[in-house]
């Protein structure tokens, strides 16, 4: 599709404005092509294989006709063949009417970039959905949605870290709170900005979600460093380990002024020569915490010839140690690594003596156990205090944080139900998180009561035997013209988890629609077809669709459906085609747009102008 002239690519223009006619490269193989300089606008990528393709800030993915963005449908359920625009220069390029549901755009400059209501961030697959990766560390190159109307815009699933999110109306968007059971639907907000201006839904509490509110102090939060070296320090020790603490949690820096007399690496100060020394700690902060006022210290390097001793060096942990919740007393967690300048020195391990801690245990040896049974449920996270001793009575000090990993009872979600006959139906269910444990049971609860606690009266158990994470059974025996509650459920060692309570209605005998396969809805005589939406069905024959209004519908013998609306006539259209109707008596295809003010938008392609309906019946 695109190949390079003098360093600047040059590319194939692919757009079009009917996706009927436009080129559909869905689920193909795409490894590694080229795309730079290419017009992707409303071409269908879907589920390709995009790993490696190339993109940049030539690559064309929406345009506008009509007034109305025509985007490239970049979704792909499988994060490994996404496309990925990581990194990349995008700077003013229009997202306007692009699917980016899946897409990886951490990192790159999107500086000027455009995104809207069109711009589809998250959609779903098998009820979990998947979104967009548009987090950034650099606020000047993240995406800024700022001042925009994105109501109703669907955000499960995506990483919006660092996003400009000031004045924007997110009041009635799908935004899934990080404490969310669902974990693929949680949103990520960390760091996103926001003001006064910005309306969130109601239920959403955006500083818990660790977004930070700009043009107040809410949101970030002071820090102080503690920083108390000794006053002198003899020149034979070689070496010796600066410890200092910041009340946020993030790492001091050190810092000295005379280079001749010792050098800081890290927090290993290496002593050069007799003399005086000024050391500075100092805290930067970050999105959630304000620089931290800097200590200064001054240490005295004197000459002590006449001793020979250096202190060992404590090795830092590079990650935090993790333990399972509950495990047995004397689980072994971590081992303490100690050097020492000093040839045949003996070492020993210990806690801190200041800070000792009741749960843990060091030995002599270094190995860190547990003391005692953890419970994740009082801390999640534990500080420890940690020191190695030479034979000469030489330490350092150093602290490692240990991670409570958390046992729970596994999230079970309810699917939905499908294939419902008069006394059957077919139920589905997906076991989210098992929550750290085998999970024992799964099944579900159906009954025609809303009440669905596992033993109550008139609860009927499904237990499935299937050890996978989806999992599906068909209930039998059931009444026709009965509504049902059902949930799935899943059980391990810490307790039984229940799926979202849902209903579905058993036909009536011969009540059904025969011109289109359609399951009926929790709401008599109305009923739902995978393509075609909803409806209510009148037993004179007409129907009533959600969005087309009043229709007279009938079954083509040979493909689709005829459907007469009265000031239309018949259309005709079918399921691969829906909402793209043909105008029998025009002789001409429409696309049904939706309501708007009461009326029905049709556009017609021949005659290149819209068709507004009022439904009057």
């Amino acid at each position: 599709f695109s190949s390079s002239v003098h360093g600047l690519p040059v590319g194939v223009n692919l757009s079009n404005q009917d996706p009927f006619r436009a080129a559909n490269l869905s689920a193909l193989n795409l490894m590694n092509v080229d795309f730079r300089g290419v017009n992707l606008a409303g071409v269908n990528l879907s589920n390709a294989d995009l790993s490696g393709a190339l993109f940049d800030q030539t690559t064309i993915f929406s345009s506008s006709a009509h007034g109305l963005p025509v985007g490239a449908n970049l979704s792909n359920q499988d994060p490994f063949r996404a496309a990925n625009l990581s990194a990349l220069n995008l700077m003013n390029v229009d997202f306007r009417g692009v699917n980016l549901a899946g897409v990886n755009l951490s990192n790159a400059d999107l500086t000027g970039a455009l995104f809207d209501h069109t711009t589809i961030f998250s959609s779903s697959a098998h009820g979990l959905p998947v979104g967009a990766n548009l987090s950034n560390q650099d606020p000047f190159r993240a995406a800024n949605l700022s001042a925009l109307n994105l109501m109703n815009v669907d955000f499960r699933g995506v990483n919006l870290t660092g996003v400009n999110l000031q004045r924007t109306d997110l009041s009635q968007s799908l935004i899934a709170s990080k404490f969310d059971h669902d974990i693929f639907s949680r949103t990520i907000l960390t760091n996103s900005t926001f003001d006064s201006m910005t309306q969130w839904p109601l239920t959403l509490d955006p500083i818990s979600e660790g977004a930070i509110l700009v043009g107040s102090a809410g949101g970030i939060s002071p820090q102080s460093i503690t920083f108390d070296p000794p006053a002198e320090l003899g020149l034979s020790m070689g070496v010796y380990q600066l410890s200092a603490h910041a009340t946020s949690g993030l790492p001091v820096v050190f810092s000295i002024d005379n280079p001749t007399v010792g050098i800081v690496t890290g927090n290993v100060l290496s002593l050069l020569g007799k003399g005086t020394i000024t050391i500075k700690a100092t805290q930067v902060g970050d999105g959630s915490f304000a620089a931290a006022p800097s200590i200064t210290r001054t240490i005295v390097i004197a000459d002590d010839s006449g001793t020979t001793n250096s202190p060992p060096v404590l090795h830092a942990f590079l990650e935090p140690l993790l333990l399972a919740e509950n495990a047995a007393i004397g689980t072994v967690i971590g081992h303490l690594h100690a050097s020492d300048p000093d040839p045949n020195d003996t070492l020993t391990f210990s806690l801190s003596p200041d800070a000792p801690h009741s749960l843990f245990e060091v030995a002599s040896n270094g190995l860190i156990r547990t003391a005692s049974s953890v419970d994740f449920e009082k801390n999640a996270s534990h500080l420890l205090f940690l020191r190695v001793t030479d034979s000469f009575g030489a330490f350092a000090d150093g602290n490692v944080t240990v991670e409570v990993i958390d046992l729970f009872r596994p999230v079970a979600e309810t699917g939905m139900a499908e294939s419902i006959t008069e006394t059957s139906a077919y139920l589905q269910g997906f076991v989210l998180d098992d929550g750290g444990l085998p999970v024992i049971e799964r099944g579900f609860l159906i009954s025609t009561r809303p009440s669905l606690e596992a033993g109550s009266e008139a609860v009927l158990r499904l237990i499935v035997d299937q050890n996978a994470s989806d999992f599906s059974s068909t209930a039998n025996g059931l009444q026709p013209g009965k509504k049902y509650f059902y949930r799935a459920y899943a059980s391990n060692e810490e307790g039984i988890s229940l799926g979202s309570k849902e209903t579905f209605v058993t036909p009536e005998q011969g009540s059904e629609p025969t011109w289109i396969e359609a399951q009926p809805s929790a709401t008599k005589d109305w009923w739902i077809s995978f393509w075609f939406g909803s409806f209510y069905q009148n037993p004179n024959g007409w129907a009533l669709h959600e969005q087309l209004g009043w229709i007279f519908p009938v079954q083509s013998p040979t493909a689709g459906l005829w459907l007469w609306k009265e000031e239309m006539g018949w259309l005709w259209t079918d399921e691969d085609i829906y909402p793209f109707l043909y105008h029998n008596s025009n002789e001409s295809w429409l696309y049904f747009y939706g309501q708007l003010d009461g009326s029905r938008l049709f556009y017609d392609y021949d005659r290149k102008e819209w068709i507004i309906v009022r439904d009057e019946r």
